[in-house]
């Protein structure tokens, strides 16, 4: 899971530990900084954008953890800041919204890790 923040620069970098979700500073991989991203303070939780019950039940751990929680608490302070976020909110859970956890064989976690 990556999210890119707008305007924050080096300072808004947050130091993440290895296997987790990364947060990147600058312009998303479609270059489209110029458009509204949609967050506000009515897009969280992040799992609120997850419509699967089964997805929500299989994933409940990960919402609940450390690491996540701190991923939506850096995310609310940059909205909270006026920073525009990527993905926009209705589209972090697309790939899970799209596809029903029982069509889905085995998932393997994968974690691109990044310096």
């Amino acid at each position: 899971m990556h999210f890119y923040v707008l305007g924050s620069g080096s300072a808004g970098k947050k130091q993440l530990k290895k296997d987790q979700p990364q947060v990147k500073s600058g312009t998303p991989p479609d270059g489209k900084s110029n458009i509204s991203s949609g967050w506000n303070t009515g897009s969280f939780p992040l799992s609120s954008h997850l419509k699967d019950p089964k997805w929500l039940k299989a994933l409940q751990a990960d919402f609940k953890s450390e690491y996540f929680q701190d991923i939506e608490n850096y995310l609310k302070a940059e909205v909270a800041a006026g920073k525009q976020i990527f993905p926009p909110p209705d589209m972090v859970f697309h790939a899970f919204n799209l596809t029903p956890m029982d069509k889905v064989g085995k998932v393997t976690r994968y974690t691109k890790y990044v310096c």
